[in-house]
């Protein structure tokens, strides 16, 4: 039944990422023909060569920039989808609770549903937890190691069920807090950078081409 359930569970998030790759894809192909558009005009004006070398400089600024902002948003996004994760998975053991909590009121097949219910839900909360921790290997955390893990998934009452959820709730915390005291706040700042930069090499680049165009014009 793990088996089945995590499969499942990876088959749902590989649709969910196929359609975030397309929808990513052709965002980025429209910029690609914006920054094509770009060096096409820019060739037409001063041929292969930069305009001047503070372009040159100004332009090797940006990309380095560029780079270290893309390299912080690709972390944010993966701490991001550990976080959705991690909350998927607090509300199955909510929902486990309740089942656990129902029980007892319950006749026999309900019961076995609801027991049957209970098992999934944390089965899969586990797993939940275990993909996020996956994707961000190299961060330790002070909550849900394997053996606190292990225990969610031999649980027995509704009471074990709620003391094991307060780890992943801590967890959850503590993934939330990275996100907006610290990459959020980085990746911002960069991308202040990324503005200033941008500003200056296309003020610096009017400034060519008017230039340029008072040359031709001289002529």
């Amino acid at each position: 039944v793990l088996a089945r359930n995590e499969a499942a569970l990876l088959e749902r998030r590989r649709e969910e990422v196929a359609e975030e790759v397309k929808l990513l894809k052709s965002k980025v192909a429209y910029l690609q023909g914006l920054y094509q558009e770009q060096d096409e005009l820019l060739a037409g004006l001063f041929g292969e060569t930069y305009g001047s070398e503070e372009e040159k400089h100004i332009e090797v600024q940006l990309d380095k920039v560029r780079s270290y902002r893309d390299t912080l948003a690709g972390g944010l996004l993966e701490w991001q989808e550990a976080a959705t994760l991690v909350q998927s998975a607090t509300e199955l053991l909510d929902r486990a609770v309740t089942c656990w909590k129902e029980i007892d009121s319950q006749t026999p097949e309900t019961r076995f549903h609801l027991s049957t219910e209970a098992r999934n839900t944390i089965q899969e909360a586990a797993l939940n937890v275990q993909t996020a921790q996956a994707m961000l290997p190299g961060v330790q955390f002070p909550y849900c190691t394997t053996r606190e893990i292990s225990a969610v998934l031999q649980v027995c009452t509704a009471k074990d069920v709620e003391c094991r959820g307060e780890f992943v709730h801590k967890f959850l915390t503590a993934v939330k807090i990275m996100i907006e005291k610290s990459l959020k706040k980085d990746l911002a700042d960069v991308d202040r950078k990324v503005k200033e930069i941008t500003d200056r090499l296309r003020k610096h680049r009017v400034s060519l081409i008017r230039h340029k165009v008072c040359e031709c014009n001289s002529y």
